[in-house]
């Protein structure tokens, strides 16, 4: 038995040195976990973009993206998690200025990797940098839309090609691809901190490889004044003094980071070696056999939650609406109660006529007429019966008054 714990050690520092070169290099898939997808439901129109967790624990409250992606409605941000849901955000600190912007979540998020946040000082012309985040042209490779899960973060990496300065904020030059929907995600270094925050691209400009991302020192006064906690390996002054943000915050740089947890994974293996041999000696060679069962598990096929209200006929014929989870849009005349309007001449619509919600639980349309006069009809020519709630499903049609004004439900993929 002595021979075989013997050889089982050699064997676990073997696996032991040859794992120590890949721990100084991180897993960015951790990093990822960190990289949030934000949708902003502006009155007409939805954008989507990128931002990251900050925080001192994996239940998380605030993130960090740029003030251009939220500028459009900034009391309509959401951070769109897997599947359908949602949650919903509040703007806590605009900087337009700097085009940054920190959201606080209307209720935290659980097993999100809040990122460790670097500086200036750590930053060297031809570093090797790594853009995340969740561009739009990704989504139509995969056929759908992103959700603020690990495997779907696009990563691009590149140098820091120059540190330079625009309208008076610091910028770090970087040939790492920045495309749409990028904006507000992280530009980390291989070590796995955050050193900018994307935020352009010149490729449009007669130029290629020209992206920029705003220096994280930009951020570091804003947060310390908010009192928002969060991770960082550098020294911020506090009470006359140097002194971490957090002090036991601060990757061990021999290892980037990833010392602690290489250690532990070594220790962890060199106990389960002996474990097994221990095994081994007290049962002789006889042969056991597990027989693993999973459940039969369904997999659901998750889609893009992208609610739309869509004109069929009409005077309004091919306009199209997105509608938010838990709001209603409503149809009249009275430009100044409704959302879509009916121009004057269309006298067969109400002022008020009704309105169309979605709820993303139940991932149903619902329908409700506010009293109309000529009545809002199903698709089968059921007549509403006025302040009751119809449901629908994506696809149904329903009309108002007659069929000429006619309107249908759709969950589309977000392009």
């Amino acid at each position: 038995m002595r021979k075989e714990i013997g050889r089982g050690l050699m064997m676990a520092w073997a696996i032991f040195f040859w794992l120590a070169p890949a721990a100084a290099a991180p897993d960015l898939s951790d990093v990822a976990r960190g990289v949030l997808r934000l949708v902003c439901f502006a009155p007409r129109s939805t954008f989507s973009g990128s931002g990251f967790a900050i925080g001192k624990t994996s239940r998380i409250r605030y993130v960090v993206t740029n003030y251009h992606v939220v500028s459009s409605a900034p009391d309509r941000v959401m951070v769109c998690c897997s599947g359908s849901k949602m949650v919903r955000t509040k703007v806590i600190g605009a900087y337009p200025s700097i085009d940054l912007a920190l959201l606080e979540l209307e209720q935290p998020l659980a097993g999100i990797q809040p990122l460790t946040l670097s500086s200036r000082s750590r930053v060297k012309l031809g570093q090797k940098v790594f853009a995340m985040g969740y561009p739009e042209a990704a989504d139509e490779l995969s056929g759908g839309m992103a959700f603020s899960r690990p495997e779907d973060v696009t990563v691009t990496d590149g140098i820091i090609s120059r540190i330079t300065q625009r309208d008076g904020v610091r910028y770090y030059q970087t040939n790492a691809d920045i495309n749409h929907g990028n904006s507000g995600g992280p530009l980390v270094m291989e070590s796995g901190e955050v050193i900018g925050i994307n935020a352009l691209s010149m490729g449009d400009l007669k130029a290629q490889g020209i992206n920029g991302a705003i220096q994280v020192d930009e951020l570091l006064p804003e947060l310390v004044k908010l009192g928002i906690p969060f991770r960082t390996d550098v020294l911020l002054p506090a009470r006359g003094r140097n002194v971490p943000a957090i002090a036991d915050a601060a990757p061990n740089r021999q290892w980037g980071g990833a010392g602690p947890v290489f250690f532990g994974v070594a220790g962890l293996l060199v106990l389960v070696l002996l474990s097994g041999l221990f095994w081994l000696w007290r049962d002789g060679r006889r042969k056991r056999q597990v027989a693993a069962a999973a459940p039969e598990q369904t997999r659901l096929l998750r889609v893009a939650v992208h609610p739309i209200l869509r004109a069929c006929g009409g005077s309004r014929s091919g306009q199209a609406m997105s509608l938010m989870p838990g709001e209603w849009i409503l149809l009249g005349r009275d430009p100044g109660l409704c959302q879509l309007v009916f121009p004057a001449k269309d006298a067969e619509i109400s002022r008020k006529h009704c309105r169309v919600g979605y709820d993303a639980e139940t991932d149903r349309f619902r329908l409700v007429d506010c009293g109309s006069a000529n009545g809002t009809f199903l698709a089968s020519g059921e007549r509403l019966i006025p302040e009751r709630e119809y449901v629908l499903r994506a696809g149904e049609r329903f009309y108002l008054s007659k069929e000429d004004y006619g309107f249908i439900v759709e969950i589309g993929a977000r392009r």
